[in-house]
């Protein structure tokens, strides 16, 4: 009786477990281009500036950099992937948050952007081919007087927070970057021109 155990628990053992394989090619899906570093507008070492609902102005330093990075979704059993990602952050003079953008090809076809204000996330595809793909594009918004063109509205996806107050809603502008962002609360801040 006994063999019988140590075989019943020897063969799923000795069997059930798949080869070793060996990692096959790496795909370079090249670097960031200028229209997709674009998607992005801050540069580096400005001052962006925006406006409470309550009329108080808070000031965002921005510093920009590059990184390469290997994707592998196959647990080292097929093609690994070779892209870059530039990382914007505006990082504010008063203690509310500090935002993140991130450019990447990590897809061949896309250039994915994912911006993170404290822990609220938010994520939009750029195709080559057909533009922006997001929740919802307006043609114009008008905000604090001032018309804009072109905005996608971004809802937020991050469903674990703390806070009081998160980011519900973006929107954004390919040339100007975020000129609105909503928060769970009715407050919100606007880019303050």
């Amino acid at each position: 009786m006994r063999k019988y155990l140590l075989l019943f628990l020897l063969i799923p053992f000795l069997y059930g477990c798949p080869p070793p394989c060996e990692q096959e090619e790496q795909i370079d899906n090249g670097h960031l281009s200028n229209a997709a570093l674009s998607l992005v507008p801050y540069q580096q070492a400005e001052i962006y500036k925006f406006k409470h609902t309550n009329g108080y102005v808070i000031e965002f330093s921005t510093e920009r950099s590059s990184s390469t990075l290997y994707m592998d979704m196959n647990f080292n059993c097929g093609p690994t992937s070779k892209y870059e990602e530039n990382t914007t952050t505006l990082k504010s003079d008063y203690p509310i948050f500090d935002i993140n953008l991130y450019v990447s090809n990590s897809e061949k076809d896309y250039n994915s952007v994912s911006i993170f204000i404290g822990r609220s996330a938010f994520a939009f595809k750029y195709s080559n081919s057909n533009g922006f793909m997001s929740d919802q594009f307006q043609d114009s918004v008008m905000i604090n007087t001032k018309k804009y063109y072109n905005v996608e509205r971004l809802a937020n996806f991050n469903t674990f927070y703390d806070e009081l107050a998160f980011a519900d809603s973006i929107y954004y502008n390919q040339e100007i970057g975020i000129i609105k962002i909503k928060l769970s609360n009715g407050e919100d801040y606007t880019v303050e021109n």
